[in-house]
């Protein structure tokens, strides 16, 4: 019995004690007993809290940057309403085909007319003599001596040309040497023949055709030229184009560039230029005639290939001559070139002083008379039916200039 009132007295006076603290918390909140008392608990039961960093200041916005437009463009410069003083443009001759106005140069067998300064007054260039070479105009300057022969072999065959044809190959620098010992006989093997020669040196001579055998015919004349010199000839080819050296023994390095039965001997340093960007087409167009035609003769500086015509300030001649369906007769087309408008106005007049009725070059002084001028420019064409009489002359007097020149 008085072991459970001890236990009942040992659980009894905490109980009471707890009450009377929680009363003592209610009624007297403000007792600095209480308030030492919360410190001990409160400083037995603390827990350090981490600082936190204060946060940064945010940057000022920038102030918005204010766009202007662009600038309007600039009027374009109106035009001078001062009179122009440049001379009107010179047409070029026809091309190689016959159809005019084609801007080509003198590789391609035709007439590059150059411009020079207007109001060429009397005295200046060729034909001074002649009384004329004043006034306003276009003036022609010579480019450089330039000569250029294209052929169709079967054609004067046909007509019976082939010895004045011929004599008229072998009057230019050169071309015997080319071909001696190839074998090729031009008005046999050969369907087209161009050859072109720069002054009068054989130097620059290009000779382009197309063989009637084809490309293995070309392979056996180059093998027999190098055999006369104890070569063989080594090939290479570029896609279709095939080259080899051509040893003539002249003195010259010429090569030779073969496309199926179309050909070009020339020099090597000349090679690059003649056949240009695209070889194996150049090689066939180099000989390319319009149908029909039979001869076409194209000169640039023409008093150093007709002397006797100097004096009239000629410069530069076109000659072609095609064969007529179904006759005997053929057309011939005629174009000169002056060095004024006003010498090529005189030109009839001037030509009849200076050539004679006995003067090697009667045929074409003759129709260089009867040329009537174009327009107000430094031309003049003739355009006529001429017979084999007339074209064997023009072969003959031609042969004979060129030997002329050559000894000159």
């Amino acid at each position: 019995m008085m072991r459970a009132r001890g236990v009942r007295q040992a659980w009894l006076w905490p109980l009471l004690s707890c009450s009377v603290h929680v009363l003592g918390l209610v009624l007297f909140p403000r007792s600095p007993l209480l308030a030492r008392h919360a410190e001990e608990v409160s400083s037995s039961h603390w827990v350090e809290v981490e600082a936190l960093p204060e946060p940064e200041p945010e940057p000022e916005p920038e102030p918005e940057r204010r766009r202007f437009p662009d600038p309007p463009p600039k009027p374009a410069p109106r035009p001078s309403r001062e009179p122009s003083h440049a001379p009107p443009a010179v047409p070029r001759a026809d091309g190689p085909s016959g159809g005019a106005g084609v801007e080509v140069g003198p590789d391609d067998g035709t007439l590059g007319v150059q411009e020079g300064t207007p109001g060429a007054g009397p005295g200046q260039g060729e034909g001074a003599d002649s009384g004329s070479g004043s006034g306003h105009g276009p003036v022609r300057e010579a480019g450089p001596p330039s000569f250029s022969l294209f052929l169709s072999p079967q054609q004067l065959v046909r007509r019976a040309l082939v010895h004045p044809a011929t004599a008229l190959l072998m009057s230019v620098p050169g071309f015997r040497d080319v071909l001696r010992g190839s074998g090729i006989q031009p008005f046999t093997h050969l369907s087209r023949l161009r050859l072109r020669l720069p002054g009068l040196s054989a130097h620059g001579l290009a000779v382009a055709g197309v063989h009637v055998g084809g490309a293995d015919a070309l392979e056996l004349a180059a093998q027999r030229v190098a055999a006369m010199r104890r070569r063989v000839p080594k090939w290479r080819s570029h896609g279709d184009l095939r080259a080899t050296a051509w040893v003539d023994g002249t003195g010259v390095e010429r090569g030779l560039a073969v496309d199926a039965g179309a050909f070009l001997i020339g020099a090597r340093g000349q090679m690059p230029r003649l056949l240009g960007k695209r070889p194996a087409s150049r090689v066939h167009s180099l000989s390319r005639l319009r149908r029909r035609v039979m001869l076409l003769l194209t000169l640039e500086d023409a008093p150093r290939y007709l002397p006797g015509l100097a004096a009239c300030g000629l410069q530069a001649l076109r000659v072609s001559v095609a064969g007529a369906r179904g006759g005997a007769a053929s057309r011939m087309s005629l174009t000169a070139h002056y060095r004024t408008p006003a010498l090529a106005r005189e030109a009839s007049a001037c030509v009849l002083r200076h050539a004679r009725g006995a003067d090697p070059l009667a045929t074409l002084a003759g129709w260089l008379t009867t040329a009537a001028p174009v327009g107000s420019g430094v031309s003049t064409r003739l355009r006529t039916v001429v017979t084999g009489d007339g074209v064997l002359k023009l072969l003959e007097e031609l042969s004979w200039a060129l030997r002329t020149s050559a000894r000159g």
